[in-house]
């Protein structure tokens, strides 16, 4: 889950997932969004580091129950993105869990907060077909950035 906190990019993973272990070994990654709206793709390459658990706390709080359910469960024989042989069985564990937790459970030691640095990023703005596209390389340069022209 990729948030805007105070003034800055957060990205909200769970330790369990391929994600969370690659960043753990790798903290250095991409973030692609599309907005379909504008027709604009932004890449974002950024280095992740953790945030305070007290952040982690404040925005986990703010999650769906049933996600809150689902972190929790992560680490109790069903990490993320993990095969699953009957969905029964996740659905009778999640909702065991979901009554054992109490109503303001905390975030489990598996929830992770990072913040994302933007070192680079690429902006693709989609024209009609009877017009080229435009794409910008923007670099981070002390305090500020230099922008570039691509060919799209």
């Amino acid at each position: 889950m990729l948030r805007d906190v105070d003034d800055g990019l957060a990205l909200f993973i769970n330790a369990t997932s391929a994600k969370g272990r690659e960043l753990a070994a790798e903290p250095r990654c991409q973030v692609a969004t599309w907005y379909p709206s504008l027709q604009r793709q932004w890449r974002l390459q950024a280095r992740a580091e953790p945030l305070s658990r007290a952040l982690l706390r404040r925005h986990w709080q703010r999650r769906p129950r049933s996600s809150q359910v689902m972190d929790h469960l992560y680490g109790k024989g069903y990490p993320q993105s993990s095969f699953l042989p009957d969905p029964d069985d996740l659905r009778r564990a999640h909702g065991e869990l979901d009554d054992a937790l109490g109503p303001n459970p905390e975030p489990p030691d598996a929830a992770l907060a990072l913040g994302l640095t933007v070192i680079s990023a690429e902006c693709l703005q989609i024209h009609p077909a009877d017009r080229l596209h435009d794409r910008w390389a923007f670099t981070r340069a002390g305090e500020g950035w230099t922008r570039q022209a691509l060919v799209p």
